[in-house]
């Protein structure tokens, strides 16, 4: 198991990003992302209790919604 803690120095990039560009790199087998909120929100649902859920969205969908 190899854990990766860094960032891309990039504006409007988190450290998943980072995650996944070095996952990429190596190739492993799974690339797990561990997290306090179980799917795809409008909003943060730690922050707002109206946050809707999407139980599935497309990442054009996605665009369309910025």
């Amino acid at each position: 198991m190899v854990v990766f803690a860094a960032g891309t120095s990039n504006p409007y990039f988190s450290t998943d990003t980072a995650a996944t560009l070095r996952a990429l790199e190596i190739g492993p087998s799974s690339s797990p992302k561990g997290t306090r909120v179980d799917g795809v929100y409008d909003q943060d649902p730690l922050k707002y209790s109206d946050a809707v859920l999407f139980p599935e969205i497309s990442y054009a969908e996605v665009l369309t919604r910025l």
